[in-house]
């Protein structure tokens, strides 16, 4: 329903923060530590991917993360049975996405078991649901010359467009991981898509 809101910082908590928009409106919206630890009220503009939540007694709550790939991750955990959107919030908020990613598409029940209300039969059910949805949405790397195994966002749409091109997904995440130990981890998407397709 909100793809995203834009304004200034009014209010802030480790949990939530108030958002006034330029039309005068604020809005209260529900964040993990990982984004309120990145804000300050003194922001004049800051841009939040938002999720509308309606839980079943018809309670609507706005979450925000800083990124489209916390946001996705939220949306996910929230998909499966046993896990609110608090829980999703503890996930965000205890792990970074990348880690996340990495337990859920690895299988690492020992991880996702440490997040706070989450026992050993919803970690089974989170990697069941979301594992291989995980790893065909989000790069899993192997990692090597100190690389994180999961990368950002540029390099998740590198792979999809590389895919788009014909490149099958190993060959595509092959070549994204040359580039990467080559060139380094913050090239653009555009970067990483032309560099990948001259690797051999």
């Amino acid at each position: 329903m909100y793809a995203y809101l834009r304004g200034k910082i009014v209010h802030l908590t480790p949990t939530f923060t108030v958002i006034e928009t330029s039309s005068g409106i604020a809005f209260e919206v529900r964040i993990p530590l990982s984004t309120s630890c990145r804000l300050t009220v003194s922001e004049n503009s800051i841009l939040l991917f938002t999720h509308f939540y309606v839980n079943r007694e018809g309670e609507q709550s706005l979450f925000g993360f800083l990124s489209e790939q916390e946001k996705e991750i939220f949306v996910q955990l929230v998909s499966v049975s046993g896990v609110g959107p608090s829980t999703a919030l503890a996930f965000l908020s205890s792990l970074s996405s990348e880690e996340i990613v990495e337990a859920i598409a690895k299988g690492d029940i020992k991880t996702i078991k440490s997040i706070k209300g989450i026992g050993a039969k919803t970690a089974e059910r989170v990697i069941l649901e979301l594992k291989e949805k995980f790893q065909k949405r989000f790069v899993v790397l192997t990692p090597k010359a100190g690389l994180s195994a999961i990368k950002n966002k540029n390099i998740a749409d590198a792979l999809e467009a590389l895919m788009h091109l014909g490149v099958p997904k190993a060959v595509a995440e092959k070549n994204i991981q040359t580039v990467l130990e080559q060139q380094g981890e913050h090239l653009s998407t555009e970067a990483i898509i032309r560099l990948a397709l001259k690797t051999k």
